[in-house]
């Protein structure tokens, strides 16, 4: 059975990363997931590897199997979109990017904001408990980066929801760690918009 988008149309495979027409969102550090695809249509998958599993556009069945939905491969920190730009840029449990340490926080900051266009919106999928993406660093380190002045951008952020087993995105996905066969199950969500 086809994996369906929010607006109700089969997710689909983006071959022209970053030129196709129309895509306006991207997930950095996607896995084996296809969330940015169900929740944000037309939304560029990217990880710095595919760990190997086969890619859902060759498999009839592909939402019963391990596969991977990518549509490009590369890692955060080399990525080239030229002069293209995003309504809005996720993060999923991300490891390795994100707010662990000011010098993280300001190269997560300052590169994932250049990517957005106006009034864009980063949004951060975690667990409190993880330190590269909980909101209790991430308010911190961005507070302490604007009053330092060591930010490219105005950058304003979201209220902390609390996502509960109830709530849609986890009622309906299975979010993995850096390891792509462990299972967490992210506890927090909150957005940063380029103001």
């Amino acid at each position: 059975m086809p994996i369906l988008d929010s607006k109700g149309n089969e997710i689909v495979w983006l071959q022209n990363f970053p030129n196709d027409d129309g895509v306006d969102n991207l997930e950095i550090g996607a896995g084996k997931s296809c969330f940015g695809k169900k929740y944000f249509p037309l939304c560029y998958l990217v990880d710095q590897t595919s760990n190997e599993l086969p890619h859902f556009s060759d498999l009839a069945n592909y939402d019963e199997v391990d596969c991977h939905y990518l549509d490009h491969v590369e890692d955060f920190g080399s990525l080239n979109l030229g002069e293209k730009k995003f309504s809005n840029i996720i993060f999923c449990n991300p490891y390795g990017i994100g707010f662990m340490g000011s010098g993280f926080a300001k190269e997560f900051l300052n590169t994932t904001s250049s990517m957005l266009r106006q009034n864009g919106l980063i949004y951060i999928i975690g667990h409190a408990k993880n330190p590269w993406s909980n909101y209790r660093d991430a308010t911190r380190r961005i507070i302490k980066l604007q009053e330092s002045n060591e930010l490219n951008a105005n950058l304003e952020f979201s209220d902390l929801t609390k996502l509960t087993p109830e709530h849609h995105y986890l009622a309906n996905n299975y979010f993995t760690l850096s390891d792509i066969n462990k299972q967490t199950i992210p506890n927090e969500l909150f957005t940063i918009k380029l103001s």
